[in-house]
This record gives C-alpha cells, sequence and structure tokens, in this order.
C-alpha cells in the first residue's frame, strides 16, 4: 500500500524496500512523497560517502541518524514556508527580530512551530556493518535501535 496525503492505493509495482547500498536497506511505510524525498537525500549522502572513501563502510548506525536528520531539515523546511513565511519572516529574521515582536505572537509563532505536523511516516533502516547486524526503527524522527 503506497499512501501519499489522504490518497492510498496498491500499485501492482513498486518497493518499499529500497537498497542503499549491498548491505544497507531501507523500508518504508506512510507518506510516500515525504518518504522518496528522504530517500533521494539519504542515498546520494550515502552514495558521495563511498564515492569519497570506497573502503569505509558505511555504518548501520550512521544512516539511520542521517534518515533522522533529512526527517528533520525537511520538517523544518516545510514548518518555515507555512508558517513565518506568510508573515514575511524567515528563520533568521524571526530570531533576530523577537525581541521586538509582540509578546503573544511570538508565543503563538513558537507554538506553532513546535506542533508543526508532518505526514505519518516510519522506517526501518537495517543492514550488516563491521560491527555486525544492526535494525533501526524510526517512527516520526526518533531513532529505535532494535
Amino acid at each position: 500500500m503506497l499512501t501519499s496525503g489522504d490518497v492510498q492505493f496498491e500499485p501492482s509495482t513498486g518497493a518499499k524496500i529500497l537498497g542503499l547500498t549491498s548491505s544497507l536497506f531501507m523500508m518504508t511505510a506512510g507518506d510516500s512523497g515525504l518518504q522518496a524525498e528522504i530517500f533521494y537525500l539519504l542515498y546520494r549522502e550515502i552514495t558521495e560517502r563511498i564515492t569519497r572513501a570506497p573502503n569505509n563502510w558505511v555504518l548501520i548506525g550512521d544512516a539511520a541518524d542521517l534518515y533522522v536528520s533529512y526527517y528533520n531539515a525537511i520538517r523544518k523546511k516545510r514548518a518555515e514556508n507555512a508558517i513565518l513565511r506568510p508573515l514575511y519572516l524567515d528563520e533568521n529574521s524571526y530570531v533576530t527580530n523577537q525581541q521586538g515582536l509582540n509578546e503573544r505572537l511570538v508565543s503563538d509563532i513558537s507554538r506553532e512551530l513546535l506542533n508543526f505536523v508532518m505526514p505519518n511516516i516510519s522506517a526501518i533502516i537495517a543492514g550488516i556493518d563491521p560491527t555486525g547486524a544492526h535494525i533501526y526503527l524510526i517512527d516520526r524522527g526518533r531513532t529505535n535501535a532494535l
């Protein structure tokens, strides 16, 4: 089953298990658009690391941490676009000008930024590296080693 927004469908082809390397895989659940965006960034980063240092293994835990970093970066960008941009602000101008803004406005904006809702997604990052076999469950930007 693939999900994008409130649309769910079961395609005849398509993978929910994605190879990042020959020993590192990502299994996805939830919003396929967001998962594709994270996968693209994660795959590019891992490929660049391998190109720079082909004899260094990508650790499974590092891949899980990268996934969370990209999730958080996308969340931050989407929150900024949805909450700050309509007020003609960005992250820097909001932080710089907080002192001069109405206290209630700052409180409301901060609450909205903290509570910004992203599509529900989960992923399993699994594989083997020089330290052994590992499985990480990532749910809404939080990692748990299994």
